[in-house]
């Protein structure tokens, strides 16, 4: 009886996360793995986001927030202590 020996496929390896395999399923044309691919091309979408972000995003001035309210740090205080609230019910007297 004779058998056949297969040589086994020698294993695939990841560039950036040294996961192998030996299916070249698990890996992308650049030579990563698929998870590692999706993860780079996150990064580089979130690296895009912040470079927006920091464009578009300016120094808060907190008085214009306060005028616009009607309210700047130049006026005093009121001094008048708040009014006392209604209480319900009959008054006894």
């Amino acid at each position: 009886m004779a058998t056949s020996v297969s040589a086994s496929p020698s294993p695939i390896s990841c560039s950036l996360c040294q996961m192998f395999s030996y299916s070249s399923a698990s890996f992308s044309d650049n030579g990563t793995c698929n998870k590692c691919s999706i993860f780079v091309a996150l990064e580089a979408r979130v690296s895009e986001l912040e470079a927006l972000l920091c464009a578009v995003e300016k120094p808060v001035d907190s008085r214009s927030y306060l005028a616009s309210a009607g309210l700047t740090s130049s006026e005093p205080p009121r001094s008048d202590p708040p009014a006392e609230p209604e209480q319900p019910g009959p008054q006894a007297g």
